[in-house]
């Protein structure tokens, strides 16, 4: 699989449609992000009904070894130098010894306690319910499908991180919208570049559209023509931007996804990229 990048200037047509799917698409992640924030507070509340002590006794381990830095650290600060004793360094190799079993033990205990018969149908449970929500808020969201499925991707790959981070929770941050954002579409079964340029598919087309660099010379541009949304009667709504620099390569190749970030006007000015993934050549082979 290879991904391909291009300049390309901001939306010449439906340039408001792109940046309501944008900020659609940004209100979606968050709640995305909420669903599976409360999706690991409800699993670490079943686990921690089966390792309490353990924890209990992992944060104490945290807490005897950020008590002998501060020692040292204070001692270090008073005097200018490292004039920290041979016992106050043993204390702290000792506590981060405790430190390390203690975090240890709670990890092994927390990973038996997931295959109990009782935790996996409580589990199992958490994540059907999420599941739901996703679903309810995928229906509510308001953005293009080829959008919600780059923010599904996203919240797919943040369900995978782990839940902890040592002994403090692990989740998923809310963004703040900075006007930034993408649109983006998915060709289900590929699309050649052919068919990219023959400019009859629903959507996404490229046309080429030469224009004169400062020189005066012509330099190969192309028209890109993204589906943004759908009409009254199902067909499709389009955004154009315009001119894509340089060639997007071989012909023979296929497009199974394309994504247009763009950012909003600011004292630089507007950026947007065009990123279109190209898996497989004209006989089915994995391109290197």
């Amino acid at each position: 699989m290879r991904v391909y990048q291009y300049g390309c200037q901001p939306p010449t047509h439906n340039e408001k449609l792109v940046h309501e799917n944008m900020r659609a698409a940004h209100k979606y992640r968050n709640v995305l992000v909420e669903i599976e924030r409360g999706r690991r507070a409800a699993v670490r509340v079943i686990l921690g009904q089966r390792v309490h002590e353990l924890e209990l006794g992992a944060e104490k381990a945290k807490t005897a070894l950020d008590d002998a830095i501060k020692v040292v650290m204070r001692a270090r600060a008073k005097s200018r130098s490292r004039s920290d004793t041979d016992t106050q360094r043993a204390d702290i190799k000792l506590a981060r010894e405790a430190n390390k079993r203690a975090r240890q033990a709670l990890a092994m205990a927390r990973k038996a306690a997931r295959e109990e018969p009782d935790t996996v149908r409580a589990l199992d449970e958490i994540q059907l319910r999420a599941a739901e929500l996703r679903r309810g808020a995928r229906a509510l969201c308001g953005t293009y499908w080829g959008t919600y499925l780059l923010i599904e991707d996203a919240d797919q790959a943040s369900q995978k991180s782990p839940l902890y981070d040592g002994t403090e929770p692990n989740d998923p941050r809310f963004r703040r919208w900075s006007g930034e954002g993408a649109v983006g579409v998915q060709c289900q079964g590929g699309l050649s570049v052919r068919e990219l340029y023959a400019g009859k598919d629903t959507r996404i087309q490229l046309h080429h559209a030469p224009d004169p660099d400062r020189r005066g010379k012509q330099t190969p541009h192309y028209l890109l023509r993204m589906r943004v949304s759908s009409d009254e009667s199902g067909g499709p709504v389009r955004s154009t931007a315009s001119p894509l620099p340089t060639s997007p390569g071989n012909t023979a190749s296929s497009f199974s996804r394309s994504s247009t970030c763009a950012a909003s006007p600011g004292p630089e000015g507007r950026r947007v990229r065009t990123t279109t993934t190209r898996p497989r050549d004209a006989t089915g082979n994995w391109l290197r």
